[in-house]
């Protein structure tokens, strides 16, 4: 896409990001959505109670708990509480 090396050194070691054009052309390239590129639902849908409940209960903890909070969210991914799967017993 025309873009150099150091350009994309720089976007991995998080001193810099591409500019929405580039991210364009680098979803063409590659095949992939903008949104899912940059991990935006494409269905936009409004968040739950439950949903903005547990976003309201990470923004309060300390960064302790909100490491804790994630390991236990992906425990349970891990586990296989996922939606469309059989109910699992705890």
């Amino acid at each position: 896409i025309g873009v150099t090396a150091a350009a994309v050194s720089s976007w991995e070691c998080g001193n810099n990001t591409p500019d929405v054009d580039t991210l364009f052309m680098i979803c063409k390239a590659l095949h992939v959505g903008f949104y899912d590129m940059c991990g935006i639902s494409a269905d936009n849908s409004p968040l739950t109670d439950d949903e903005n409940n547990l976003l309201n209960t990470y923004k309060i903890l300390n960064d302790a708990g909100r490491q804790k909070l994630l390991e236990r969210a992906v425990e349970l991914r891990d586990l296989g509480y996922v939606k469309g799967d059989v109910e699992k017993m705890a």
